[in-house]
């Protein structure tokens, strides 16, 4: 209340539709509105000589808004290293709001491990609707430290303690030896999408007699067009470019004579290919078996806006082939150690 000629101690009385509040006699009054209320403050002048008095200020009518409903589902893994890349926070709902929390960029939506640290990280996003009105919900996730990677060794994903053997290329660049497998296994016919949950289809292979896991490449890449995204990998891999299955392949004699090493199981420091069919738009599964079994592995780079760089291995070939595939087609990855 702005009182006129209250005087050195003006008296304020709030009332809500008319009826007075108790112990409201401050200059501000804060309360929980409900709508269609009408707040008036009654002043009383402590001057000598006014007219008027007690006068009773214009109401207000209170409006309420709507608030927004928000919901905060956690695209990204739950355990991350603090030597991950930083990758940008996805899941808020609707869309258009902001994070924020320790490590996270508000402008960019980018958590950063490192910068955060060890621990356990509370992640906030925060969203205004058109009548100004705020929500936010938040997520928890952990951030481990982690002993500096011995290529070679086995390395354990922290996210479901699957074992992955690695290998490494004479420029230092570690590789995993099997596919990735991680996420949850659905149907084949089923279409891979953008629903917050690692989706993979999962078949075995009467050739190597085992499973393995098969990726769409959006599902893959968790919906970031970014070469050498994290995607699906584990914290502190990333999926390879183009330009490192070329180093893969140049280090193994080249394209036309490639296939030979990295289908050789004996070679101690070899890439192990396996070949396990491919999955061709939630269709038809090829390649599966027999002298002309092989395996596409999905790389970062894109090709066109509806393709993406993949490159073949087969059994009864030597090379290396490149495709340009429908990012719909489900392959297998290698993930390369960042």
């Amino acid at each position: 209340a702005l009182p006129v000629y209250g005087g050195p101690a003006p008296a304020y009385q709030w009332k809500i539709n008319a009826v007075n509040v108790i112990n409201a006699n401050n200059a501000s009054y804060a309360y929980n509105a409900v709508n269609g209320d009408l707040v008036t403050c009654e002043l009383t002048s402590s001057e000598s000589c006014v007219t008027g008095n007690p006068v009773t200020s214009a109401a207000i009518l209170m409006t309420t808004m709507p608030a927004p409903q928000v919901s905060f589902s956690r695209c990204f893994d739950s355990i991350t290293t603090t030597i991950s890349k930083p990758f940008k926070l996805r899941g808020g709902l609707p869309p258009g709001g902001t994070y924020s929390g320790a490590g996270v960029n508000p402008f960019t939506g980018i958590f950063n491990p490192a910068a955060a640290g060890a621990g356990s990280h509370t992640v906030t996003y925060t969203y205004t609707n058109t009548y100004g009105c705020i929500a936010n919900a938040t997520t928890t996730f952990a951030t481990q430290t982690t002993m500096p990677l011995i290529c070679g060794n086995t390395f354990t994903d922290p996210r479901d303690n699957r074992h992955y053997t690695t290998f490494s290329l004479p420029n230092g660049k570690c590789w995993m030896r099997e596919h990735l497998d991680f996420g949850t296994a659905i149907m084949e016919t089923t279409l891979q999408t953008d629903n917050c949950v690692a989706e993979k289809y999962r078949r075995y292979s009467a050739t190597s007699h085992q499973y393995s896991a098969f990726y769409q490449w959006d599902e893959l890449m968790q919906y970031d067009n970014t070469a050498a995204v994290q995607g699906l990998c584990p914290p502190g891999w990333h999926i390879p470019t183009e330009s490192e299955w070329n180093d893969l392949i140049i280090f193994s004699t080249g394209p036309g004579q490639a296939g030979g090493p990295l289908k050789d199981t004996l070679l101690a420091n070899g890439f192990h290919s396996r070949q396990q069919g491919l999955l061709y738009l939630n269709n038809t599964w090829a390649f599966v078996t027999g002298l002309y079994a092989g395996s596409m592995y999905w790389t970062s780079t894109i090709s066109d806006p509806e393709r993406s760089v993949a490159r073949g291995i087969n059994e009864f070939n030597m090379s290396v082939s490149m495709y340009n595939s429908s990012r719909e087609n489900a392959f297998s990855v290698r993930c390369l150690h960042d």
